[in-house]
């Protein structure tokens, strides 16, 4: 007889919003906020008082509350409790507080757990470019809560023999954590537990080996060195939300690493339903190839001057993405959200190109002409501490883009970022910002990435390896134009969408750190204080930087 795994219905019901006098008591037990302001704002209600915010989900209930003079502040200097002082805080606020999930059995008597993770830092660390030195220092603890559901038998277990398994349950809707600051200070709550609703139906199990042969066949573009599977429970997901109806459902979660140009590094987790139930990974359409004599759209070889510069709105933006080609059913939807958001704001989009067409050379050799055009520009793909992937413009051939190719050196100067239009890089992916102050072989990724600026103000990414997803590129452009920082925009998406642990071995894992890194001058604004364009103040191009500095939170 074939196994079968639970399939759940997410609850659907308005009974997890808000009201007034319920956001009232929640801001008084989280930060004793007793003045404030509220607003509706993209579906979501914020309180808002002189140094706090509370943001709740209108659909979904989810909480995010932070004090902003403290939370991912680079000046502070904190004295923090040791990791056992940290992780008692954070369970007696949440006791104190009510603010832990109710999670229950199921019609099939299998429970759900919640379980605290060891506790994780965020940290900063400044390089001072005139002699080398580097300062690292601590700024808080995170204390991050896994969701997991106890079947009572592994459905791979052949022995006959029942044997209880815990299943981590991933995603945007299972996540719980509480951040602990200066003394011991809470400044920051996140909670986005998905209520069920019913057990919706019991699927047929898809067998390990079978997953196996289907992610072969998602990766056969790539080389691929290893791989594991592991089994997960994961939330139904939708670009752009048209469907209603949500699912908890389980998964596997594919774990792989990837040779390029004799660079090895871990592809973005990859995961493929477990049952006969939930969506298969998207297929779509190749984009149309680019010609080799494409031009981008911004630029006038009349005037010769870039038409981004004589528009009405100067602000322009482009992305590059790995998609079906490196086996991620997220990242076009991930990319077209950057473009979806930027469009709306009147930003030129000069050019969204993913898979055979999202070349190498965009980045490095005619970067000038590409991503150096754009103010802002976007990658989701696979990524490693030293680079990430991108295809040859001759046979869309696998490349991997390193710090020596984009100008970590005197002699290819011009490769560096910046010198045209470039202020901001996101790599949506499992680095580039790996450091041994996160993890074990994590290297310097301050002197790594160092050579990059040539008036480029931040590069931001992740310190370890993360899961595909669509909903990145949208949310960190949602929240910059509501007037968020950049990088505490970025931040917050990740801490919001990505796992808090990814089951990796150091330097990848196994807890999820975002990071940016940025150069400045002293004694000139400091462009980690940056917004998007049009939402808030800008620091100058920092051309000949002093510094070098990096911020890693934990999501």
């Amino acid at each position: 007889m074939m196994k079968s795994l639970p399939i759940y219905r997410i609850a659907t019901s308005t009974n997890t919003r808000f009201n007034n006098y319920e956001l009232d008591d929640l801001a008084k037990r989280l930060f004793e906020i007793g003045n404030y302001s509220i607003q509706e704002t993209n579906g979501r209600r914020l309180l808002r008082s002189s140094n706090h915010l509370i943001d709740v989900d209108n659909k979904s209930g989810a909480v995010w509350a932070a004090d902003q003079t403290d939370l991912w502040n680079p000046k502070l200097y904190p004295h923090l409790p040791n990791k056992q002082n940290a992780s008692k805080i954070a369970d007696e606020f949440i006791i104190k507080n009510n603010l832990l999930p109710h999670v229950e059995e199921d019609d099939n008597n299998n429970l759900f757990a919640i379980e605290m993770l060891e506790p994780a830092g965020s940290y900063i660390s400044t390089m001072n470019r005139i002699n080398g030195e580097r300062e690292d220092r601590q700024l808080d603890y995170r204390i991050q809560y896994s969701f997991q559901i106890i079947l009572d038998d592994d459905p791979e277990n052949e022995s006959g023999t029942a044997a209880d398994i815990a299943v981590p349950i991933i995603g945007a809707g299972a996540k719980l954590g509480v951040t602990i600051g200066d003394e011991g200070k809470i400044i920051a709550f996140n909670s986005s537990w998905q209520p069920l609703e019913s057990t919706e139906t019991n699927a047929d199990y898809v067998p390990r080996k079978i997953a196996d042969t289907y992610f072969r066949k998602l990766t056969e573009k790539l080389n691929i060195e290893s791989f594991d599977a592991t089994l997960a429970y994961t939330f139904t997901q939708s670009y752009p939300n048209k469907q209603q109806q949500q699912y908890l459902y389980p998964v596997w979660t594919y774990r792989s690493t990837c040779n390029i140009d004799n660079h090895k590094f871990p592809l973005r987790i990859i995961t493929i339903p477990a049952t006969g139930f939930g969506p298969t990974p998207r297929s779509y359409e190749p984009q149309p190839s680019r010609s080799k004599q494409h031009t981008p759209l911004n630029w006038n070889w009349k005037t010769g001057k870039r038409r981004g510069l004589i528009s009405i709105n100067p602000y322009e933006a482009s992305t590059s993405w790995v998609g079906q080609t490196g086996g991620l059913s997220g990242s076009r939807n991930n990319a077209q959200g950057v473009v979806d958001e930027l469009k709306n704001a009147g930003w030129n989009i000069n050019f969204n190109w993913g898979d055979c067409n999202a070349w190498d050379t965009d980045w490095a050799g005619n970067d000038d002409n590409y991503i150096d055009s754009s103010d802002f520009v976007f990658y989701t793909g696979h990524a490693g501490f030293d680079g990430w992937q991108l295809f040859s413009h001759n046979d869309c051939s696998p490349r991997y883009l390193t710090p020596a190719t984009t100008g970590n050196f005197p002699e290819v100067s011009n490769d560096r970022w910046g010198k045209q239009d470039l202020e901001w890089i996101v790599i949506a992916a499992s680095g580039p910002l790996e450091d041994d102050i996160l993890a074990k072989d994590g290297g310097n990724a301050l002197n790594r990435w160092d050579g990059i600026f040539d008036g480029l103000h931040t590069l931001m990414g992740y310190g370890a390896v993360t899961f595909d997803t669509e909903h990145e590129g949208q949310r960190i452009v949602q929240y910059a134009r509501e007037g968020q920082t950049l990088i505490n925009a970025w931040f917050r998406t990740a801490q919001e969408i990505q796992p808090s642990s990814n089951g990796c071995k150091a330097p990848y894992g196994p807890t999820v750190y975002v990071g940016a890194l940025w150069v400045g001058n002293e004694g000139q604004p400091d462009p980690f204080n940056d917004h998007l364009w049009g939402y808030g103040s800008v620091a100058q191009d920092p051309v000949d930087p002093s510094y070098t500095t990096c911020m890693w939170v934990p999501c």
